[in-house]
């Protein structure tokens, strides 16, 4: 396999990966933020999913660019063989023009892939600031504790546990069985006939 061959398996073999990513990583935002409430750290990961979106499509229109350059030079080569200097005209500036253009959205393609994945992280960020400070006791809640000085953590806010007042079960009476084993096998009669 030469070079030339390599490279093009390569042109027409990232761009479907990418596409896959790109698929990928609107479901995943999709299910991530589906349980959340409506906040303003759900703006980046909207503007994720459009870019995302945007590079799903370059990546379509890539296909189409590429397999029409492909054709462009098809046609370039057809020209070449008919000798037409005319004909041959025409398929240079189709080759050229789709050429470029596969080239454009190759490249939007992946910028828009990394563009989706900087803004979903600046709001998947956001969102952890925000859970992390509605996590946190205002101040009125502090001085109600008594600690208006000592900020509370995620995690450490108090819970209070209800004091047993009366035990599940009252004393054995003096003189009973305290072993619930001996008890019950005394009160059967199986227990004591054979079978």
């Amino acid at each position: 396999m030469n070079l030339h061959e390599k490279y093009h398996e390569e042109t027409i073999r990232l761009p479907n990966v990418l596409l896959g990513v790109a698929s990928a990583a609107i479901a995943f935002a999709f299910h991530e933020t589906s349980d959340r409430q409506l906040t303003f750290s759900l703006i980046p990961t909207a503007l994720s999913v459009i870019a995302w979106s945007l590079s799903f499509a370059a990546g379509v229109l890539f296909s189409r660019a590429y397999t029409l350059g492909l054709k462009g030079n098809i046609a370039l080569n057809e020209a070449d063989k008919a000798a037409k200097a005319e004909w041959k005209a025409e398929a240079q500036a189709m080759f050229d023009e789709w050429n470029k253009k596969a080239g454009r959205r190759y490249a939007a393609q992946q910028w828009l892939l990394l563009v989706g994945a900087l803004f979903y992280g600046l709001g998947h960020t956001w969102f952890l600031i925000e859970q992390e400070s509605s996590a946190q006791p205002s101040e009125q809640q502090r001085s109600m504790e008594g600690d208006g000085n000592k900020p509370a953590r995620l995690g450490q806010l108090p819970i209070e546990v209800p004091k047993a007042t009366a035990t599940a079960h009252p004393p054995p009476a003096p003189g009973t069985e305290s072993n619930p084993v001996r008890t019950a096998l005394s009160l059967s009669p199986r227990a004591c006939t054979p079978v």
